[in-house]
Protein backbone atom coordinates (compact mmCIF):
# COMPACT_ATOMS: atom_id res chain seq x y z
CA UNK A 1 0.00 0.00 0.00
CA UNK A 2 2.76 2.45 0.90
CA UNK A 3 4.46 1.81 -2.47
CA UNK A 4 1.20 2.61 -4.30
CA UNK A 5 0.77 5.86 -2.39
CA UNK A 6 4.36 6.83 -3.20
CA UNK A 7 3.79 6.20 -6.93
CA UNK A 8 0.61 8.28 -6.96
CA UNK A 9 2.43 11.10 -5.14
CA UNK A 10 5.23 11.10 -7.70
CA UNK A 11 2.69 11.19 -10.58
CA UNK A 12 0.88 14.19 -9.08
CA UNK A 13 4.16 16.04 -8.65
CA UNK A 14 5.14 15.36 -12.29
CA UNK A 15 1.88 16.69 -13.87
CA UNK A 16 2.69 20.42 -13.43
CA UNK A 17 6.07 19.88 -15.08
CA UNK A 18 4.43 18.65 -18.33
CA UNK A 19 1.40 20.96 -18.29
CA UNK A 20 1.37 23.67 -21.05
CA UNK A 21 2.34 27.10 -19.81
CA UNK A 22 -0.52 29.43 -19.00
CA UNK A 23 -1.39 31.89 -21.78
CA UNK A 24 -0.06 35.34 -21.04
CA UNK A 25 -2.10 38.45 -21.74
CA UNK A 26 -0.31 40.66 -24.31
CA UNK A 27 0.34 44.21 -23.23
CA UNK A 28 -2.09 46.82 -24.49
CA UNK A 29 -1.02 48.52 -27.72
CA UNK A 30 0.35 52.00 -27.36
CA UNK A 31 -2.08 54.74 -28.44
CA UNK A 32 0.27 55.83 -31.21
CA UNK A 33 0.50 52.36 -32.78
CA UNK A 34 -2.38 52.96 -35.19
CA UNK A 35 -0.91 56.26 -36.33
CA UNK A 36 2.53 54.72 -36.77
CA UNK A 37 1.07 51.96 -38.93
CA UNK A 38 -0.82 54.47 -41.03
CA UNK A 39 2.35 56.31 -42.00
CA UNK A 40 4.74 53.34 -42.15
CA UNK A 41 6.73 52.93 -45.39
CA UNK A 42 4.63 51.25 -48.06
CA UNK A 43 5.34 49.04 -51.04
CA UNK A 44 6.20 50.51 -54.42
CA UNK A 45 3.08 51.77 -56.26
CA UNK A 46 2.64 53.12 -59.78
CA UNK A 47 -0.38 55.30 -60.65
CA UNK A 48 -0.98 56.36 -64.27
CA UNK A 49 -3.61 59.04 -64.92
CA UNK A 50 -4.90 59.70 -68.46
CA UNK A 51 -6.80 62.97 -68.82
CA UNK A 52 -8.44 65.38 -71.23
CA UNK A 53 -7.97 69.06 -70.41
CA UNK A 54 -10.54 71.52 -71.81
CA UNK A 55 -8.12 74.43 -71.81
CA UNK A 56 -8.25 78.01 -73.06
CA UNK A 57 -5.15 80.17 -73.65
CA UNK A 58 -4.94 83.88 -72.97
CA UNK A 59 -2.42 86.68 -72.71
CA UNK A 60 -0.18 88.95 -74.78
CA UNK A 61 1.94 87.76 -77.71
CA UNK A 62 4.83 89.73 -79.21
CA UNK A 63 6.61 88.56 -82.37
CA UNK A 64 10.11 89.52 -83.49
CA UNK A 65 9.94 92.56 -85.73
CA UNK A 66 6.82 93.91 -84.06
CA UNK A 67 8.62 96.65 -82.17
CA UNK A 68 6.81 97.26 -78.93
CA UNK A 69 3.43 96.15 -80.28
CA UNK A 70 1.88 93.28 -78.33
CA UNK A 71 -1.09 91.40 -79.72
CA UNK A 72 -3.59 89.75 -77.41
CA UNK A 73 -4.78 86.24 -78.15
CA UNK A 74 -8.31 87.61 -77.78
CA UNK A 75 -7.76 90.16 -80.58
CA UNK A 76 -6.31 87.35 -82.75
CA UNK A 77 -9.36 85.16 -82.08
CA UNK A 78 -6.98 82.54 -80.65
CA UNK A 79 -8.34 82.24 -77.11
CA UNK A 80 -11.01 79.57 -77.70
CA UNK A 81 -10.85 76.46 -75.49
CA UNK A 82 -9.65 73.16 -76.88
CA UNK A 83 -9.37 69.59 -75.61
CA UNK A 84 -5.73 68.78 -74.89
CA UNK A 85 -4.15 65.47 -73.85
CA UNK A 86 -2.80 65.62 -70.31
CA UNK A 87 -1.10 62.75 -68.50
CA UNK A 88 0.48 62.23 -65.10
CA UNK A 89 2.22 59.27 -63.48
CA UNK A 90 3.22 58.77 -59.83
CA UNK A 91 5.80 56.29 -58.58
CA UNK A 92 5.47 56.12 -54.80
CA UNK A 93 7.38 54.35 -52.07
CA UNK A 94 6.42 56.25 -48.95
CA UNK A 95 7.83 58.70 -47.92
CA UNK A 96 9.23 59.32 -51.43
CA UNK A 97 7.37 60.05 -54.65
CA UNK A 98 8.33 60.73 -58.28
CA UNK A 99 5.82 62.55 -60.50
CA UNK A 100 6.05 62.77 -64.31
CA UNK A 101 3.48 64.85 -66.18
CA UNK A 102 2.93 66.55 -69.50
CA UNK A 103 0.38 68.04 -71.86
CA UNK A 104 0.17 69.47 -75.37
CA UNK A 105 -2.07 72.26 -76.67
CA UNK A 106 -2.57 73.14 -80.32
CA UNK A 107 -4.83 75.74 -81.92
CA UNK A 108 -5.19 77.34 -85.34
CA UNK A 109 -7.74 80.09 -85.82
CA UNK A 110 -8.64 82.37 -88.69
CA UNK A 111 -10.52 85.64 -88.54
CA UNK A 112 -10.75 89.20 -89.70
CA UNK A 113 -8.43 91.79 -88.19
CA UNK A 114 -10.04 94.60 -86.20
CA UNK A 115 -6.76 96.49 -85.73
CA UNK A 116 -3.76 97.85 -87.60
CA UNK A 117 -0.26 96.62 -86.77
CA UNK A 118 3.14 96.07 -88.30
CA UNK A 119 4.62 92.67 -87.41
CA UNK A 120 7.86 91.94 -89.21
CA UNK A 121 6.98 91.62 -92.93
CA UNK A 122 3.25 91.80 -92.13
CA UNK A 123 1.44 95.12 -92.55
CA UNK A 124 -1.94 94.36 -91.00
CA UNK A 125 -4.91 96.62 -91.65
CA UNK A 126 -8.46 96.40 -90.29
CA UNK A 127 -10.43 93.87 -92.33
CA UNK A 128 -7.39 91.77 -93.32
CA UNK A 129 -7.63 88.02 -93.01
CA UNK A 130 -5.44 86.63 -90.21
CA UNK A 131 -4.51 83.06 -89.34
CA UNK A 132 -2.97 82.47 -85.91
CA UNK A 133 -1.32 79.19 -84.93
CA UNK A 134 -0.27 78.40 -81.37
CA UNK A 135 1.28 75.18 -80.11
CA UNK A 136 2.42 74.77 -76.53
CA UNK A 137 3.83 71.72 -74.76
CA UNK A 138 4.98 71.34 -71.19
CA UNK A 139 6.63 68.42 -69.39
CA UNK A 140 7.47 68.25 -65.70
CA UNK A 141 9.49 65.89 -63.48
CA UNK A 142 9.15 66.29 -59.71
CA UNK A 143 10.62 64.55 -56.68
CA UNK A 144 8.38 64.61 -53.62
CA UNK A 145 8.94 63.89 -49.94
CA UNK A 146 6.07 63.34 -47.50
CA UNK A 147 6.38 65.76 -44.62
CA UNK A 148 3.24 64.82 -42.71
CA UNK A 149 0.49 62.20 -42.63
CA UNK A 150 -2.48 61.88 -40.31
CA UNK A 151 -4.52 58.71 -39.90
CA UNK A 152 -8.31 58.29 -39.70
CA UNK A 153 -10.88 59.78 -39.51
CA UNK A 154 -9.53 62.29 -42.07
CA UNK A 155 -6.35 60.95 -43.62
CA UNK A 156 -4.32 64.06 -44.42
CA UNK A 157 -0.95 64.18 -46.15
CA UNK A 158 1.49 66.95 -47.06
CA UNK A 159 4.30 66.67 -49.63
CA UNK A 160 7.21 68.94 -50.55
CA UNK A 161 8.02 68.99 -54.29
CA UNK A 162 11.05 70.02 -56.36
CA UNK A 163 12.08 69.37 -59.94
CA UNK A 164 12.34 70.56 -63.54
CA UNK A 165 9.84 71.83 -66.12
CA UNK A 166 10.40 72.18 -69.87
CA UNK A 167 8.12 74.44 -71.95
CA UNK A 168 8.01 74.59 -75.73
CA UNK A 169 6.03 77.16 -77.73
CA UNK A 170 5.60 77.57 -81.48
CA UNK A 171 3.56 80.58 -82.60
CA UNK A 172 2.91 82.00 -86.05
CA UNK A 173 0.83 84.72 -87.68
CA UNK A 174 -0.12 84.68 -91.38
CA UNK A 175 -1.67 87.46 -93.45
CA UNK A 176 -1.61 88.22 -97.18
CA UNK A 177 0.46 85.14 -97.94
CA UNK A 178 3.25 86.19 -95.55
CA UNK A 179 4.07 84.54 -92.21
CA UNK A 180 5.95 85.58 -89.09
CA UNK A 181 6.87 82.70 -86.80
CA UNK A 182 8.84 81.98 -83.63
CA UNK A 183 9.52 78.86 -81.57
CA UNK A 184 11.12 78.84 -78.14
CA UNK A 185 12.08 76.30 -75.49
CA UNK A 186 12.50 77.14 -71.82
CA UNK A 187 13.83 75.03 -68.92
CA UNK A 188 12.84 75.90 -65.36
CA UNK A 189 13.66 74.81 -61.83
CA UNK A 190 10.42 74.41 -59.86
CA UNK A 191 9.39 73.92 -56.25
CA UNK A 192 6.09 73.62 -54.45
CA UNK A 193 3.87 71.29 -52.50
CA UNK A 194 0.84 69.04 -52.51
CA UNK A 195 -1.92 68.60 -49.92
CA UNK A 196 -4.17 65.55 -50.07
CA UNK A 197 -7.13 64.42 -48.00
CA UNK A 198 -9.37 61.34 -48.02
CA UNK A 199 -12.96 62.14 -47.06
CA UNK A 200 -13.78 58.42 -47.12
CA UNK A 201 -11.57 55.53 -48.28
CA UNK A 202 -13.01 55.74 -51.82
CA UNK A 203 -13.14 59.55 -52.19
CA UNK A 204 -10.38 62.12 -51.85
CA UNK A 205 -8.97 65.38 -53.14
CA UNK A 206 -5.52 66.78 -53.95
CA UNK A 207 -4.23 70.34 -54.33
CA UNK A 208 -0.97 70.95 -56.23
CA UNK A 209 1.01 74.16 -56.42
CA UNK A 210 4.40 74.69 -58.09
CA UNK A 211 6.28 77.77 -59.25
CA UNK A 212 9.69 78.42 -60.72
CA UNK A 213 11.70 79.94 -63.47
CA UNK A 214 14.73 79.83 -65.72
CA UNK A 215 16.89 82.18 -67.73
CA UNK A 216 14.04 83.34 -70.00
CA UNK A 217 10.83 82.15 -68.36
CA UNK A 218 8.68 81.97 -65.26
CA UNK A 219 5.61 79.86 -64.52
CA UNK A 220 3.06 79.29 -61.78
CA UNK A 221 0.99 76.10 -61.80
CA UNK A 222 -2.05 75.36 -59.63
CA UNK A 223 -4.26 72.27 -59.92
CA UNK A 224 -6.90 70.55 -57.82
CA UNK A 225 -8.56 67.20 -58.43
CA UNK A 226 -11.31 65.13 -56.82
CA UNK A 227 -10.79 61.40 -57.11
CA UNK A 228 -13.25 58.51 -56.73
CA UNK A 229 -11.78 55.00 -56.51
CA UNK A 230 -14.51 52.36 -57.10
CA UNK A 231 -11.87 49.61 -57.29
CA UNK A 232 -8.41 49.42 -55.71
CA UNK A 233 -6.78 49.58 -59.15
CA UNK A 234 -9.10 52.13 -60.82
CA UNK A 235 -9.87 55.80 -60.19
CA UNK A 236 -12.13 58.38 -61.83
CA UNK A 237 -11.16 62.01 -61.33
CA UNK A 238 -11.99 65.57 -62.37
CA UNK A 239 -10.50 68.92 -61.51
CA UNK A 240 -9.29 72.36 -62.56
CA UNK A 241 -5.84 73.55 -63.59
CA UNK A 242 -4.44 77.06 -64.03
CA UNK A 243 -0.96 77.70 -65.42
CA UNK A 244 0.52 81.18 -65.83
CA UNK A 245 3.54 81.38 -68.15
CA UNK A 246 5.95 84.11 -69.21
CA UNK A 247 8.48 83.19 -71.92
CA UNK A 248 10.84 85.71 -73.54
CA UNK A 249 13.69 85.58 -76.02
CA UNK A 250 15.72 88.32 -77.68
CA UNK A 251 15.51 92.04 -77.07
CA UNK A 252 14.40 95.25 -78.69
CA UNK A 253 12.53 94.91 -81.96
CA UNK A 254 13.60 91.25 -82.22
CA UNK A 255 12.06 90.19 -78.94
CA UNK A 256 9.62 87.30 -78.72
CA UNK A 257 7.37 87.26 -75.67
CA UNK A 258 4.32 85.39 -74.48
CA UNK A 259 2.89 86.55 -71.17
CA UNK A 260 -0.24 84.47 -70.73
CA UNK A 261 -2.00 81.56 -69.12
CA UNK A 262 -3.75 78.25 -69.77
CA UNK A 263 -6.79 77.33 -67.69
CA UNK A 264 -9.69 74.93 -67.68
CA UNK A 265 -11.37 71.80 -66.37
CA UNK A 266 -9.95 68.31 -66.83
CA UNK A 267 -11.31 64.80 -66.35
CA UNK A 268 -9.89 61.29 -66.74
CA UNK A 269 -9.23 57.78 -65.55
CA UNK A 270 -6.34 56.35 -63.57
CA UNK A 271 -4.84 52.86 -63.16
CA UNK A 272 -2.77 51.56 -60.26
CA UNK A 273 -0.16 48.85 -60.75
Amino acid sequence: MSSRLAAVSLLLLAVPAFAPPAASTPPAAAPAAADAAAIAPSALKLDVNMRAWYVAPSGDLQFPGAGRDELTLESLNADSPRLAPYGQAFLTSDPWMVSLSGFGFSSERSGTSAFAASVGPLAIAPGDRLTTSLEFQSAQALLGYRLFAQSAPDWLRLWALAGLTVHSIDASLTSGGLTVQSDQTAVEINGGGMVGVNFIPELGADLWRTAGGGADSFSFDLATAFTYRPLPWLNIHAGYRFMAVNIEDGSGTQRFRWDGSLAGLFFGLGLRF
